[in-house]
């Protein structure tokens, strides 16, 4: 005889879920989540991206110095099974500034040079999902909890950058396509990677 969910079950598990601003205590799980779905855009393991990928991880230390409101995590029963890390403009401008964020040149550029300077903006830098955890929607959770927070500050614009070539990651377009972002340009890094730029524009909170 086969066991059905029940509703209770489906209660509890929701218990132990929990999306929330990223601890110092989460780092460490944070960088192995990265480190799991980081390729190498030179030596590309088909199978392994397409699921999405990361293409430039950071160490530990890195991790912590981005540590700010909008880095996010999703946990279950305790444990980080994955993570969304983003800016806001000070933020960011405070990262270029020290020099942290140099190897996304190409990115940065636009963002300083193709905004109006008066608008405030969000930028997603990495979204990652442990591989046993990607049926469970925890990227479509934290990414959700992003535009929340971001609506309830009053910032209404989110730009993502995702890489085009040499391989195109496919899932991570169709993800922030789901939320209605659109692809406004194609820039180029100083390694040559070719990413392409992706534009939110969310109703502000009535």
């Amino acid at each position: 005889m086969i066991e059905r969910p029940t509703k209770l079950n489906a209660i509890e598990l929701n218990k132990s879920i929990h999306v929330e601003t990223a601890k110092d205590g989460a780092v460490a799980e944070i960088a192995t989540i990265a480190l799991e779905v980081k390729i190498d855009p030179k030596n590309i393991d088909p199978e392994k991206a397409k699921g999405g990928f990361l293409i430039y991880n950071l160490d530990e230390n890195d991790y912590k110095k981005r540590l700010n409101l909008f880095f996010l995590t999703f946990s279950e029963e305790n444990k980080v099974r994955g993570f969304i890390m983003s800016y806001d403009k000070t933020f960011l401008e405070q990262l270029i500034k020290n020099g942290e964020i140099a190897h996304e040149d190409g990115i940065m550029q636009y963002l300083q040079t193709e905004i109006n300077p008066a608008d405030n903006f969000i930028f997603g830098d990495q979204i990652a999902i442990s591989k046993d955890n990607r049926n469970r929607e925890a990227g479509t959770k934290l990414m959700k909890a992003t535009l929340s927070r971001m609506q309830s500050m009053g910032i209404n614009n989110m730009y993502v950058a995702i890489l085009h070539q040499p391989i195109r990651n496919e899932a991570s377009i169709n993800f922030v396509g789901r939320f209605g972002f659109n692809h406004t340009k194609e820039v180029t890094n100083s390694d040559g990677l070719v990413w392409g730029i992706y534009h939110l524009n969310i109703e502000p909170k009535k």
